[in-house]
């Protein structure tokens, strides 16, 4: 991310925003750090535990989200920005008091996307040979607060100069499948670079395809396990077998025994992550160079989309390299 354009107004909605942009899961910690997880990017063999109803669950149930509803997305992107200088603000008439410091707090500036802040002019009474000073400027995208101070009361006009974005949209459209194209989601993300709107958008198809991606569960749980953690759930009442992710856990003590109620999303599809359909070929490579003879015929054959997903991963990390000028 080189630039971006994000509403800041809170905390809670700049991280929205990031994890939103990201397909990324944000929390914070039982140590009170701020943690950040790509969902997009988990393989079965990083699991760290399982979960089971006839293991360490007392109860559990399965939930879909809102997105399974969807046949497709369409997503809005930063294709290109380009910079241009101009007049961002000006303010005639303002009473300014000597010796002292006047503050304009969060003065509106006739752009909201501003890059850069290069010349502030205070000209006293209307007299360019009587100015102002500015001492200190805070400013994002639109608004800016200044501290002014003169050598005696005055009336001035104050004018700001300084460089603004110009944002350049492309978008691009994905559907789950091609016999079906009503319902489509429209998104817009400003924070990946245009190199990564494809890999994000097969990412949030292949994570509106899943089926059962929720689960809310209940039982004597690990306490060593940590939001982030991936897991293997196995519940047969539905004919579960997969892995997912811990996105909330919340542990309670009663009558000298404890429980936990976790909150797991599905975030892998093995078929379509490069980590899992390349497992195989990695540890045959890793043996073979410890001197394990391997057996060409042992290792699985790759199915067109999963030759595709890995052609795709490599285009793209082709791309990034390129971008960085590697």
């Amino acid at each position: 991310m080189e630039y971006n354009n994000f509403d800041r107004d809170t905390l809670e909605t700049l991280f929205n925003n990031i994890a939103k942009d990201s397909v990324s899961y944000i929390w914070i910690d039982r140590d009170r750090h701020i943690k950040t997880d790509h969902l997009l990017d988990d393989s079965e063999h990083e699991s760290v535990a399982e979960l089971s109803g006839s293991k360490n669950l007392l109860s559990y149930s399965m939930q879909t989200g809102d997105i399974d509803k969807y046949s497709g997305v369409s997503v809005k992107y930063i294709n290109s920005i380009t910079s241009s200088y101009d007049e961002l603000l000006s303010i005639n008439n303002v009473e300014l008091f000597g010796d002292s410091i006047n503050t304009l707090s969060d003065r509106k500036m006739n752009q909201s996307t501003v890059e850069d802040i290069s010349l502030i002019q205070v000209v006293c009474d209307g007299d360019e040979s009587k100015q102002g000073e500015c001492l200190a400027f805070d400013w994002y995208k639109d608004s800016i607060s200044l501290d002014i101070t003169a050598s005696e009361n005055c009336v001035a006009n104050i004018k700001v100069w300084g460089t603004y974005i110009i944002e350049d949209y492309a978008t691009v459209t994905r559907y789950k499948s091609d016999t079906n194209k009503d319902d489509v989601i429209e998104m817009e993300n400003r924070t990946l670079r245009r190199e990564l709107i494809n890999t994000y958008v097969d990412g949030l198809i292949n994570l509106m395809s899943m089926k059962n991606n929720m689960v809310e569960a209940q039982g004597f749980i690990d306490p060593t396990l940590r939001c982030g953690d991936t897991v293997r759930f196995v519940g047969a009442r539905f004919a579960v077998d997969d892995y997912y992710k811990v996105t909330g856990l919340k542990y309670s003590l009663s009558g000298g025994s404890y429980r936990c109620d976790a909150s797991l999303i599905k975030v892998i599809s093995t078929d379509q992550n490069v980590d899992d359909i390349l497992f195989p070929y990695n540890e045959a490579l890793k043996n073979t160079l410890d001197g394990i003879i391997i057996t060409p015929s042992g290792l699985p054959i790759l199915t067109n989309s999963q030759e595709q997903a890995c052609e795709n991963y490599i285009g793209d990390l082709i791309d990034i390299l390129d971008e960085m000028g590697v």
